[in-house]
């Protein structure tokens, strides 16, 4: 097992701490190679796994570096994709971006997560509508989940219900044609999303019917078991 993929399988078990250590090296080790091999697909090995060290870095709380890091593989992948535009390095791109708008949206810089989540959003739109996937699903309602949250945050409460309940649209559909217990959570997270915009409108019927929902929706998934921290962040990747 390489050590990107080791530092990756610590990140599903949520051992972010031995993930960045693994991943530290794994990021020396593709510099190396891409630099005495200056391959599209090294350089493009090389962006991946410095992504996936700031996915680390900002599940441990280290956000600025991990942005850092998200940054640093943005300047090799969007190269990447103008020279050479095709679904891996649009799906690579993508994946980033929106790494880099959780990231932003935890140090509290929404205006700039707006503006990656959009760029994320449109990305991950294009591949969809070319390849509808259940993944392809999901990674779009996070997209819109990540916007959500921005506007939230900045008061914009009228947006982030609109992108919450085009969220909720979609994991409706991907509950209903693969029902699981990560659609279900994924469908209860953004319910709960939208009842406490909902609240903080002073639209409490609304929010209220809404957190029935959730509340319903918890139960099933304390009698079924959550997936893991780790498990939720990498099947976005």
């Amino acid at each position: 097992m390489t050590l990107n993929n080791l530092g990756i399988a610590y990140s599903l078990d949520g051992n972010f701490d031995e993930a960045a250590d693994h991943l530290s090296v794994a990021v020396s080790y593709r510099e190396t190679i891409y630099k005495a091999d200056l391959s599209v697909q090294h350089r493009a090995d090389f962006a991946r796994t410095i992504s996936s060290l700031g996915v680390a870095l900002d599940q441990m709380g280290r956000h600025a570096e991990a942005i850092d890091r998200f940054k640093q593989a943005l300047e090799h992948q969007e190269e990447i994709y103008r020279a050479h535009p095709t679904v891996n390095s649009r799906m690579d791109l993508a994946t980033t971006i929106q790494h880099l708008t959780i990231a932003l949206n935890n140090t509290c810089h929404y205006g700039e997560a707006i503006d990656c989540g959009k760029q994320a959003h449109e990305h991950w739109t294009a591949l969809y509508q070319k390849e509808p996937s259940p993944r392809g699903k999901l990674r779009l309602g996070a997209s819109y989940t990540n916007l959500g949250i921005s506007c939230y945050h900045l008061g914009h409460y009228r947006e982030a219900l609109e992108y919450y309940r085009q969220v909720i649209e979609l994991f409706k559909g991907l509950h209903e044609s693969h029902p699981s217990v990560r659609s279900r959570a994924d469908l209860a997270g953004s319910l709960n999303n939208l009842g406490t915009t909902l609240n903080n409108m002073g639209r409490y019927a609304e929010a209220t019917a809404g957190n029935n929902v959730v509340q319903a929706s918890m139960r099933v998934q304390i009698a079924h078991g959550w997936p893991s921290l780790g498990e939720w962040i990498w099947q976005l990747i």
